[in-house]
């Protein structure tokens, strides 16, 4: 079984399987350089994912969402640099090719090695599931 990592919002929760969380959040983590800088509150979150986009912790990563969307506002730019995360990931159709997760792979050298180009659409799924997450709670 591959390992997986628990997103929490409110009363809600999901699980989320660690070898596309980790390759999501490095796409998350560059557009959130490029364009979201601005948001200081998110700073606190951006190192913890940093941390665990490196493929360290299988199956101990747990995100609390509560913590970090404390309003409309917040909730709103979060799920903004969900869907532009999608769109920089959809760039890559129809899969992330191995020299992209070779390169991704460089940087974090402890997430295993893709054998295969890696579907959007499993990357693409991990945003739908925290959408949804967010959207339920």
């Amino acid at each position: 079984m591959a390992a997986e990592s628990y997103h929490k919002y409110k009363n809600n929760g999901l699980w989320i399987e660690d070898s596309h969380l980790e390759i999501f959040l490095h796409f998350l983590l560059d557009v959130w350089r490029e364009s979201y800088t601005s948001q200081f509150w998110l700073d606190a979150k951006r190192n913890f994912y940093e941390l665990n986009s490196q493929g360290l912790f299988p199956d101990m990563m747990s995100v609390e969402l509560d913590e970090l969307l404390l309003s409309t506002e917040r909730i709103t730019i979060y799920k903004s640099l969900l869907e532009d995360t999608a769109i920089c990931i959809e760039r890559h159709y129809p899969e992330i090719s191995l020299e992209i997760l070779d390169q991704i792979r460089e940087m974090k050298p402890m997430l295993p090695k893709q054998s295969k180009p890696l579907p959007i659409k499993h990357l693409l799924e991990v945003k739908d599931a925290i959408l949804q997450l967010i959207e339920k709670s």
